[in-house]
């Protein structure tokens, strides 16, 4: 069970990070274009965990 909560907490902060994506507007504006890279790391983290 714990493994299908982190499975929706990485989709989520996947989801975070393309819609952070198109914040970004081509990465010209700053705080958007940080938080990609954060969210992406966190899902990749918390994938990592699920499998």
């Amino acid at each position: 069970m714990l493994g299908w909560t982190y499975m929706i907490l990485a989709i989520l902060l996947e989801v975070a990070g393309t819609t952070c994506m198109n914040f970004s507007e081509g990465f010209t504006k700053v705080w958007p274009s940080i938080f990609i890279f954060v969210f992406y790391a966190l899902c990749f983290s918390v994938l990592t965990l699920a499998l």
